[in-house]
C-alpha cells in the first residue's frame, strides 16, 4: 500500500526514507520478560530486531537506548499505549537504533520499520531520525 502513496507526502518521509539512525514512534513490546535487568532487555531487543527480518550482524552491532520516555517530541510515556490483551503483562519501551557494520561504521537503512511483538498491530514504529 505504501507504494500508492506519492514521494512527495510529507509525513511518510520519515518512516521510509534512508537513515542510520531510527527511534520509536509507539513503544516496542519486548518480546519476552526482561525482568529489569537492563542486560536482558538489550538481548530481547536484538532479538526483536532479527524477528523483523534484519540479519544477525545488523542485530548484534546497532547501537541501542531504550526508555519509559519517547525520543520524540509528542510521543506518549511507553506505558500509556494500550497493548491487545495478549501483550498486556510484556515490557515495551521508547527504542532508539543506530545501525553499525561490524567494523562501527553508520549503515544506512530504508523503513518502514516495526519492531517487537506487537509489530503487527501499531506498536513498534519506528521513524527515521533527521
Amino acid at each position: 500500500m505504501l507504494s500508492l502513496i506519492p514521494n512527495s507526502e510529507r509525513s511518510l518521509r520519515p518512516f521510509v526514507n534512508p537513515s542510520t539512525s531510527w527511534s520509536s514512534v509507539t513503544p516496542v513490546v519486548l518480546p519476552g520478560h526482561d525482568d529489569g535487568d537492563p542486560a536482558k532487555a538489550e538481548r530481547l531487543l536484538r532479538r526483536a530486531i532479527e524477528h523483523a527480518g534484519f540479519p544477525s550482524s545488523l542485530a548484534r552491532h546497532a547501537d541501542l537506548e531504550w526508555r519509559r520516555v519517547g525520543f520524540r517530541p509528542g510521543v506518549e510515556l511507553a506505558s500509556r499505549y494500550r497493548t491487545p490483551a495478549y501483550l498486556a503483562g510484556f515490557p515495551r519501551h521508547h527504542v532508539r537504533v543506530c545501525w553499525r557494520d561490524d567494523a562501527g561504521r553508520p549503515v544506512v537503512v530504508r523503513g518502514p520499520i516495526a519492531l517487537g511483538a506487537g509489530r503487527y498491530c501499531g506498536l513498534g514504529l519506528l521513524a527515521g531520525d533527521a
